[in-house]
């Protein structure tokens, strides 16, 4: 008979090493040419987005690219009403 972990005590073995800084995450590792992605998402959760100036985020230094939507050609998706 095995038995659940809901309502049991779970050692977790790979947790000292991270509390105690003797490990490296993802992040840590740092490769040559790698570059890092950010996303920014509204923070008006029924709003409707009519624009984006993107022109101080891609002068900033290190910038590669800033791109919006509509610079990425994906298919329009349908818009769900609430209730539907």
């Amino acid at each position: 008979m095995t038995t659940s972990i809901f309502g049991s005590v779970v050692h977790r073995v790979e947790d000292p090493r991270f509390l105690t800084g003797r490990s490296r995450y993802v992040d840590d590792l740092r490769v040559v040419g790698a570059l890092r992605a950010v996303f920014v998402r509204s923070i008006m959760s029924h709003a409707r987005v009519v624009g984006i100036d993107v022109a101080e985020a891609s002068s900033m230094p290190g910038v590669v690219a800033v791109l919006r939507g509509e610079d990425l050609d994906l298919a329009p998706r349908a818009i769900q009403q609430a209730g539907s």
